[in-house]
């Protein structure tokens, strides 16, 4: 089932972290935004409440402030008007982001800036706020002749780091909020070059709580998803059976 963690990570990558370089300067008032490749930023990944992208240039420090991030503007995309190059903003920015500055646009549902989503641990996080997807147990039973169902579950870690106020559990919280909408959002994941997809997928619960990585304390959520994929077998005596 490596190739459903993996379509599962990557899904999450996408609508969350995507990003795209600005083609053109955006000045303060105006709503539309030129970049090199709009295509994370169609009408799936920004529907609905989750329509947050974050501005940055070359000079953004990226530290978490009350209402957002040091250097950053948070706006909310059109998904009417997405392009393969161009995205309309629904309200216009309030300072010049430059192409001389590096100026990029990128994904940040909830307004959270989530910088890795990883298959694999906490030890390899860099960064934070960040997600790992891991798995934690799967099954498999047949449901008819030549035909399995198999039960995949797995386990979405979303870390925030402390920082002495609110704001650590607030994020944690609204990116928690965030991922459950982008997995319920799509209950029919195909797993990466397979062609049978989740059948049913749900999110049954989350569960909050304090961690430490070293001298760094975090707020965390796990998020439990379970799948199931349905395949037809091709059975031969003395091999295991395999999709047909």
């Amino acid at each position: 089932m490596y190739n459903l963690y993996r379509a599962v990570q990557q899904r999450l990558e996408t609508l969350l972290t995507a990003e795209a370089t600005l083609t053109s300067d955006l000045l303060t008032g105006e709503t539309e935004v030129f970049v090199d490749d709009a295509t994370n930023f169609g009408t799936e990944s920004i529907i609905g409440d989750y329509n947050n992208i974050l501005l940055y240039d070359s000079a953004t420090t990226g530290k978490r402030i009350e209402g957002g991030y040091q250097g950053t503007e948070i706006v909310n995309a059109d998904s009417v008007y997405v392009t393969s190059n161009k995205i309309n903003l629904k309200t216009a920015v309030t300072r010049d982001w430059l192409t001389s500055s590096s100026a990029k646009i990128k994904r940040a549902p909830a307004g959270i800036n989530v910088h890795d989503v990883i298959y694999g641990d906490l030890s390899v996080i860099k960064k934070f706020p960040s997600v790992c997807v891991s798995p934690t147990t799967e099954s498999m039973e047949w449901v008819f002749f030549y035909g399995s169902k198999e039960t995949v579950n797995m386990e979405i870690m979303v870390y925030v780091q402390q920082s002495g106020s609110e704001n650590a559990l607030k994020d944690v919280t609204k990116l928690a909020d965030a991922i459950k909408w982008i997995l319920m959002s799509n209950l029919h994941i195909t797993p990466i070059g397979e062609s049978a997809p989740t059948s049913r997928a749900i999110v049954p619960s989350v569960e909050y709580g304090n961690i430490q990585k070293g001298s760094t304390f975090l707020k965390a959520a796990r998020i439990n998803w379970t799948g199931e994929v349905y395949y037809d077998r091709q059975y031969v005596v003395g091999q295991s059976p395999t999709s047909g």
